[in-house]
């Protein structure tokens, strides 16, 4: 699988939690974990339709990772969750009720609702078992993958799914080729 040349960017759906999550919490040293550009971000109006440079959202999520979720995965990955059901109910109402038609679309649901330029593939393994690899070579974005398991969790339940369960089988920041989440619901 080739990386896509297009540069990476946010939604700005997502970046409003993410700042938001930030300004809430004056009491965190935000300073010491946000990169100059992070910064200027977290002083901007986000627009929820506006997409926005991949690198400072990255830096805010990885400030929120360590100085929120105390860099625990599950913390990250029921924030996914929380984000998914919020914006699927709410801004992007989806007509599909079939898990295994849903998780076919991730890759046009991510790239128009999270993070344009996300490369991925997607196997159907069974019925209601499937494959999703994404072609990435940056160590820092370890974070996002946890976030994407709860949004695939929460789409499997929210399209008439059960025991949805997203597990990162390969990691590309442990040094696999790309990272691969093993989806499976009843």
């Amino acid at each position: 699988m080739k990386q896509d040349s297009e540069p990476k960017q946010w939604k700005g759906t997502t970046v409003m939690d993410i700042i938001r999550t930030i300004r809430s919490m004056k009491d965190r040293p935000w300073e010491q974990h946000l990169s100059e550009e992070a910064k200027q971000l977290v002083s901007q109006q986000i627009l929820p339709s506006q997409w926005y440079p991949f690198e400072p959202v990255l830096s805010c999520i990885l400030a929120v990772y360590n100085l929120v979720a105390g860099g625990r995965p599950e913390l990250v990955k029921e924030w996914g969750k929380i984000n998914s059901k919020r914006l699927i109910e709410t801004i992007y109402r989806t007509t599909v009720k079939d898990p295994g038609a849903a998780l076919k679309r991730l890759e046009i649901i991510a790239n128009r609702n999270l993070i344009k330029g996300l490369t991925m593939e997607y196997v159907e393994v069974s019925p209601k078992h499937s494959r999703v690899k994404f072609a990435d070579a940056d160590p820092k974005t370890e974070v996002i993958y946890y976030f994407i398991q709860g949004w695939i969790e929460a789409i499997i339940e929210l399209t008439g799914g059960k025991n949805g369960r997203a597990t990162i089988t390969d990691k590309h920041w442990e040094g696999s080729k790309d990272t691969v989440i093993d989806v499976v619901w009843e």
